[in-house]
């Protein structure tokens, strides 16, 4: 869209040629990027109790589960008196 002198120019426009002088009318905080950075860092620091329960089961439960897995894949030929090999 072609620009006026006097007409407001967003954040991210192209200037396809010539001479562009802008002046800033806003802080940089106010852009849309700003705003959604802000909203998210606001929707991370008011979690939900339920969140914070499976982050603490999670911390347990997956290292848990993993070792469980390891023995069930090497402890029975180890204990049969075969060997890992093929």
């Amino acid at each position: 869209m072609t620009k006026q002198p006097g007409d407001e120019v967003l954040a991210g426009s192209i200037n396809g040629s010539g001479v562009l002088d802008v002046r800033v009318t806003r802080p940089a905080g106010e852009t849309t990027l700003a705003r959604v950075l802000r909203r998210t860092l606001e929707a991370q620091a008011s979690r939900a109790p339920s969140q914070s329960f499976v982050d603490r089961f999670a911390r347990v439960y997956t290292p848990a589960v993993l070792a469980l897995a390891l023995g069930v894949a090497l402890l029975p030929p180890l204990l049969a008196g075969g060997s890992l090999g093929a």
